[in-house]
Formats: C-alpha cells, sequence, structure tokens
C-alpha cells in the first residue's frame, strides 16, 4: 500500500516534475537526439542528496524513452547476478535504476565496466555473453566520492541535482495535493513545502500524513511525523541537542559517542543542518550556530522541555 501512495505522488512527465530545470533541459535534448538515431539513451549518472527525485526523473527517462523501467537498490553485499539477472530476462529494452549504486563493491564495479562500455555481460568464467536488448543504466548515488574512477568516466552522461528552494517545494506540495485530489490552500502549501527540507520525498511523507488528518492541519502534520517547522526530523534535532549538550562544540566522534549513530549517519544528517546555517563544520569541529540555537529552543519549548 505505501508503494502505491508513493507512486501516486511521484510526477509522471516533465511538467509535473516541479524543479532542476538545467537537468531537464540537457535531459530533453539528449533523449531526442538518442531517438532520432533509433538507439537506448547512453548511460546516466545521476547524484544528489537523498529524496531529490532521482527515481521520478529515471521513470520519466523510462517513459520519454518508450522503455519499460525497473529500479532496484545496490546494498554493500549485493552480488552482481541480482544485477546482471535483471538485465538477462528481459526480452525487450528498458531502463534500469541502480540506486545507491556507490554501494557497489570495487569488484562488482569493475563487472559493471563490459555492460557499460562494451554493452556486455562478464562472465566469471572470463567468456561474455552480449546484451541483446536496448538498455540504459542509470546509476543514482548521494555519494559520488565512492565511486571509483574508472566507473565515473564510464557513465556517458552525468547530472547532478540540486536540493529545491522553498518556493519550488510549495508547487511540489500542491502537485502532490492535486494529484491525491487534496483541496490544500496556499498557506498550508507554503507551510509544508518549508517543512520539506528541500526535498520531494520529504514532501511525500507530509502530504500523505496530510491526507490521513486533514493536509490544512499543518500543525498536526508536523507532530504526527515529527518534523519541524525547519524541516528538521528527529534524527537533526537530537543531532543539535548533543551538539548543544556537548558545549556547542564538538568532534565528530564525540557525536558519534553521544548519539550512538554511525559515522556516516551523522556525516548524512549534518548536510541540511550546514545549508540551513545552523551548524558550520571548521578545523576545531562543528559549532552550534545561532539560528541552530534558536531552532533547538524553540523546538524544546513545544515539546515542554528545558
Amino acid at each position: 500500500m505505501k508503494a502505491d501512495q508513493d507512486k501516486a505522488l511521484r510526477p509522471g512527465d516533465w511538467d509535473s516534475y516541479i524543479g532542476q530545470e538545467k537537468v531537464k533541459e540537457r535531459l530533453k535534448i539528449q533523449i531526442d537526439a538518442a531517438k532520432s538515431r533509433n538507439q537506448p539513451l547512453a548511460h546516466i549518472l545521476l547524484t544528489g542528496e537523498p529524496g531529490t527525485g532521482k527515481t521520478s526523473l529515471s521513470s520519466i527517462i523510462a517513459d520519454e524513452m518508450g522503455m519499460d523501467f525497473e529500479a532496484m537498490m545496490i546494498t554493500p553485499g549485493l552480488k552482481m547476478t541480482s544485477v546482471t539477472k535483471r538485465i538477462m530476462d528481459r526480452d525487450d529494452g528498458m531502463v534500469l535504476l541502480t540506486d545507491e549504486i556507490h554501494n557497489m563493491s570495487k569488484a562488482n564495479q569493475h563487472y559493471m565496466y563490459s555492460i557499460l562500455e562494451d554493452n556486455e555481460i562478464a562472465m566469471d568464467s572470463g567468456d561474455t555473453v552480449p546484451i541483446e536488448i536496448p538498455l540504459t543504466i542509470i546509476g543514482a548515488t548521494t555519494d559520488p566520492g565512492m565511486l571509483s574512477k574508472a566507473m565515473h568516466d564510464r557513465f556517458d552522461i552525468k547530472h547532478r541535482l540540486e536540493t529545491y528552494t522553498d518556493e519550488e517545494m510549495t508547487e511540489v506540495v500542491l502537485g502532490m495535493a492535486e494529484r491525491l485530489e487534496l483541496k490544500i490552500n496556499r498557506g498550508a502549501a507554503i507551510r509544508l513545502g518549508q517543512a520539506s527540507a528541500g526535498t520531494p520525498r520529504q514532501a511525500r511523507i507530509l502530504t500523505n500524513a496530510g491526507r490521513d488528518i486533514g493536509v490544512n492541519n499543518v500543525d498536526a502534520i508536523l507532530k504526527m511525523t515529527g518534523i519541524s517547522q525547519e524541516g528538521l526530523t528527529e534524527d537533526h534535532i537530537d543531532y543539535l541537542q548533543s551538539l548543544s549538550d556537548l558545549g556547542g562544540q564538538s568532534g565528530i566522534q564525540n557525536l558519534v559517542n553521544h548519539t550512538g549513530r554511525p559515522r556516516e549517519i551523522i556525516i548524512d544528517i549534518e548536510k541540511l543542518l550546514v545549508r540551513r546555517k545552523f551548524v558550520e563544520l571548521g578545523r576545531s569541529g562543528r559549532t552550534l550556530m545561532v539560528p541552530g540555537l534558536k531552532a533547538l529552543r524553540r523546538i524544546n519549548k513545544e515539546k515542554g522541555n528545558k
């Protein structure tokens, strides 16, 4: 049911896909050129923070190319056969999204080279099998630095998705509400857009909650989801509280110990806080800034904490 809800909230074409105008403009040109040559679109690397629309964009690319769309999440322990089986089991063309492709092991990245560059699958025996269907691989990653240079270079098309402005997020929320046939006023859409933290994924969470308790009841939506008016999740709030408890300045290892969260999660949490200027990263570590302190105090006051 949740997957169906998420699908209903995703944009289905260029017009309903808000933002990323430069990326959309370039992709339209690249898609038209590929179609004029009667060839599949070249393999694509999409980078950007979590929730910025990489999956939705990939689905639209597949529709524009007239090809089926499949998506799979790459995990650190994934075997390469999970990817190759998706390709070899098909009789017709497809766009295959390999999400979080940076999690692919270096050994498996090496196997991907032959798919991306030579349009063939390398077998453990040393033999190769040609790929006979039209195929576009879209590698999506939040951390392109973890890709080997050789892997990075084998994607002919590369686009970076930026986080959305509050104004763009207002339009995203309005579009989601319309697709769900919810009557939302613009004031509520603005507030939910601001609470979406620049990502359509968070907007989907808020809009789905609004469908259950009333899309114009913003305060109740924020309380139900545990998201602040600034777009902070409970993880962000815990981080700010830990940094405050540590005297307003700390190295990352102390934050790992204090929050109980792994280093990579801390780094991911910080992205929004730095963008909002709630936290500053420097040589002496992480520093809690005045806007972050004010937000934390307001949130604690609402919760009845000191």
